[in-house]
């Protein structure tokens, strides 16, 4: 894919489920940022002008990455969280910020479990 294209590569695997493939795309599309999906060849994946690329090797992991850091992913997001997944790839392209899980706080359940006390 040559650099100076507008879009987010979405590379996949020759085994990926078609529908966790339509759920990263439907994130894409909710975002704004146009998208290409191309299969993934012996050279690996590349970047646009974008500097962002989607990689969905199997039917486990959705790996994000940016050109500024090629050799690891970015973020690596569950096939549960397809959609958000592509959400968050528009979303670093944009420089918003990304949607995380909520981590569980137990001490807060404690605090507001006084509460009502």
């Amino acid at each position: 894919m040559k650099h100076n294209t507008v879009c987010i590569p979405v590379f996949l695997s020759e085994s990926v489920d078609q529908l966790l493939v339509k759920e990263v795309c439907a994130g894409l599309e909710e975002e704004g940022v146009p998208y290409a999906c191309k299969q993934i060849s012996e050279e690996g994946f590349s970047f646009t002008s974008l500097q962002v690329s989607i990689l969905i090797r199997n039917e486990h992991a959705i790996s994000i990455f940016h050109e500024k850091l090629p050799n690891r992913p970015y973020l690596i997001e569950r096939k549960q969280n397809g959609r958000r997944a592509g959400q968050n790839a528009a979303r670093l392209v944009k420089g918003l910020p990304l949607f995380l899980e909520e981590e569980y706080d137990d001490r807060t359940e404690f605090r507001d479990s006084k509460k009502n006390d």
